[in-house]
């Protein structure tokens, strides 16, 4: 062989090499992203099963990114086992609650009520109906182990209430007497003076407290158990992109928005911190979503918020060098590639009636989207969005490809 041929033999395979190893790199990062729905499928699986044994809700916990990172609250990559803690129902057998009479219909008696100050809860500030009241005694414990947005229930039965406020009046001298406000949860609100409770004396209570995460990391506001469950740990620049995540018909509930523009698509500046938990019956079914909202202020108040889905629930997996919240989630050009314009990413849906879980994959909006450069107006967005969850609305599941 002469130096020429060499040298030509070997600038094909040059050029050979530059085509394949990128074609190489798309299969390795394709094979990472149907692991990782993999993965969350089992997990799904899992949680369910624990929901069954225990005979209460289970969720699944998506533990946001690192916040010192720009996008860091835009994405998942560490997975939890999350678990309702047992009932609670007063600190003795003899705990009770009384509800007093209204003073006109739909209008509550608030029993000593402190000053206004202190009722510190974005929750009782921003009800949509007036709250209503309770008092429990022997509870002493309540306050320390009970959050604002737990669920309560009077006498067993009937409608489960959202806690809005909890109040020790008298903490020096009766600090098992806890005072309660409480609305009809949002999903469930009715007109005002339906769906009251009716005045009660001397009966008895349960609390469903929220789910506290499995494992070893502590969490704002959550009660952590500490156990060997460990996390679930995506493949390596693998993400469940939470920026384009959501359950209908709102879409993208996860990212919390900028309270000075409630327009969704404008994420907020402050970085979220706080888990997502998709909390599932002992049936299967999907009970609520945890996930947070940012109340206007100055500064914003982050707050976790109980959301019970109508509709189904749209998991992202993708790349974590395309997570681009905000408008910039419509991005393909050459600079910036967004997961939700990447059709090798794949959708894990939840079925909130039936708990059915369904891979499928990406739309590809191509064809869709503006051109190349061209903002997309943020009216657009919810339709675009809708057309990229297509195959997983339509539960058309990939299965084990």
């Amino acid at each position: 062989m002469t130096l020429v041929e060499l040298l030509i033999v070997i600038s094909v395979s040059v050029l050979l090499l530059a085509v394949a190893v990128p074609l190489l790199r798309i299969s390795v990062q394709g094979r990472k992203v149907r692991e990782a729905s993999r993965q969350l499928n089992a997990l799904i699986t899992r949680v369910k099963a624990r929901a069954a044994e225990l005979g209460r809700p289970v969720g699944l916990l998506l533990r946001r990114g690192d916040t010192a990172f720009a996008t860091g609250s835009f994405y998942a990559t560490q997975l939890f086992v999350a678990e309702s803690p047992i009932p609670y129902a007063g600190d003795e057998a003899t705990a009770f609650a009384r509800i007093p009479a209204p003073t006109a219909p739909g209008i509550p008696v608030r029993m000593n009520p402190p000053p206004a100050a202190t009722f510190t809860s974005p929750l009782y500030v921003e009800a949509l109906h007036r709250p209503f009241t309770a008092r429990v005694q022997g509870s002493a414990l309540l306050p320390s182990i009970v959050s604002v947005g737990d669920m309560i229930q009077f006498d067993f039965k009937g409608i489960v209430y959202e806690i809005l406020e909890i109040v020790v009046p008298d903490a020096a001298n009766n600090p098992d007497i806890v005072d309660l406000w409480f609305r009809v949860p949002p999903r469930r609100a009715l007109p005002v003076g339906v769906g009251a409770p009716p005045p009660m004396v001397d009966v008895g209570y349960q609390i469903q407290r929220s789910p506290v995460r499995l494992g070893t990391f502590s969490s704002t506001g959550q009660t952590t158990i500490r156990t060997g469950a460990l996390p679930v740990n995506l493949p390596n620049g693998i993400v469940v992109d939470l920026s384009v995540s959501g359950m209908e018909p709102d879409f993208n509930q996860f990212t919390a928005a900028d309270p000075a523009d409630m327009n969704t698509w404008t994420p907020s500046g402050t970085p979220d911190d706080t888990d997502i938990v998709i909390l599932f019956e002992p049936d299967g079914t999907v009970q609520c979503v945890y996930s947070s909202i940012y109340q206007p202020g100055s500064p914003p108040v982050l707050r976790l918020v109980r959301t019970e889905p109508t509709g189904t629930i749209f998991l992202l997996v993708g790349r974590i060098e395309q997570v681009l919240p905000g408008g910039d989630a419509f991005a393909r050009g050459p600079e910036e590639f967004s997961n939700l314009m990447d059709a090798d990413n794949l959708w894990v849906a939840i079925a909130h009636r039936t708990g059915k879980v369904t891979t499928a994959e990406n739309n590809d909006l191509v064809a869709y989207a503006p051109s190349v450069g061209t903002p997309v107006p943020p009216l657009l967005m919810p339709g675009l969005l809708a057309t990229a969850r297509q195959f997983a609305i339509s539960a058309q599941d990939i299965g084990g490809r």
